[in-house]
């Protein structure tokens, strides 16, 4: 069990850690749109106890300061993660106690398979390596109600005999078994070259700069191909810091040149104030996307 927070300590999360408003403490859902996820502080008497977050997936650099917080006020264990998807039940994975990895959602929950596979196909991915990730257990849906073109796009029978969801998310496990969630096949880059950039691996890398409060990586046109598209960063800065543009931009080029593959390299970065969010909390990433002018690189 974690070591409790006061409840009042919790409440004092929301600034420490830039949660919005909008905070309920009371076998608590806090939705934290900053984040792109959604953190669960489960109350007992005047304490809260349990920390968990799900929704999405958490860049590096925020789940290291929920956890820095969690931390310095006692808590025993890291923040819990887990993924999963209506059509499997809910969770499929979970992370929690000493069972943790950063950046990972977890291990698959009893009796249930996890794994990658190369995108709308059954070819099982070696460990390591990034594809869809798919699930198959006790708790997959029958199917869609009365639309089974829409089941069968989602529910695929491979050769192992087995049924598997085909979730649509990018992601991979690791020698342990651990998976780890990038993001929607939908907001996979695919340069001219045919190199796939994966918008999370260029995220958990500018979110842990200190001046960085969100950051969020989306594709844009490549002006020198007739095809393919290169990795644009978009970057909310934090609003206490004092570094100019010009220096974050240098550092972050730094960090990403020491960080990540050449083709990997985003072509520009560009400062907002605030991210633009969908109605239920999350980054709009189609927006962003729009909001790019030949001018921004």
């Amino acid at each position: 069990m974690y070591k409790n927070i006061e409840k009042q300590t919790a409440l004092e999360l929301r600034e420490q850690v830039d949660y919005q408003a909008g905070q309920i403490i009371s076998r608590t859902l806090v939705q934290n749109e900053l984040m792109s996820m959604t953190l669960f502080a489960f109350e007992k008497g005047e304490e809260i106890s349990t920390h968990a977050a799900g929704g999405d997936a958490i860049a590096r650099g925020a789940e290291q300061t929920v956890n820095d917080f969690l931390a310095a006020h006692g808590v025993r264990y890291p923040i819990a993660k887990g993924y999963g998807m209506t059509e499997a039940s809910s969770a499929a994975t979970a992370a929690a106690g000493r069972n943790n990895k950063p950046g990972s959602v977890g291990l698959p929950l009893v009796n249930t398979l996890v794994s990658a596979f190369e995108p709308g196909t059954d070819t099982e991915l070696p460990i390591g390596q990034r594809g869809e990730l798919c699930i198959s257990g006790p708790t997959t849906m029958k199917g869609y109600y009365n639309k089974p073109d829409e089941t069968d796009m989602i529910l695929r029978r491979h050769p192992d005999g087995r049924i598997w969801v085909h979730t649509g998310d990018i992601g991979y496990l690791d020698e342990d078994g651990f998976v780890f969630l990038d993001s929607r096949i939908k907001r996979l880059i695919i340069r001219h070259d045919g190199f796939k950039v994966f918008p999370s691996m260029i995220e958990n890398v500018i979110s842990r700069h200190p001046a960085v409060h969100q950051c969020s990586v989306v594709g844009c046109a490549d002006k020198d191909h007739v095809q393919g598209r290169l990795p644009f960063v978009y970057v909310v800065l934090k609003p206490d810091t004092t570094a100019k543009k010009k220096q974050v931009v240098r550092e972050l080029e730094r960090m990403c040149a020491e960080e990540l593959p050449e083709y990997v390299q985003p072509v520009a970065y560009k400062f907002i104030p605030e991210m633009p969010m969908t109605p239920v909390g999350k980054i709009d990433y189609r927006q962003l996307e729009a909001d790019i002018s030949p001018r921004d690189y």
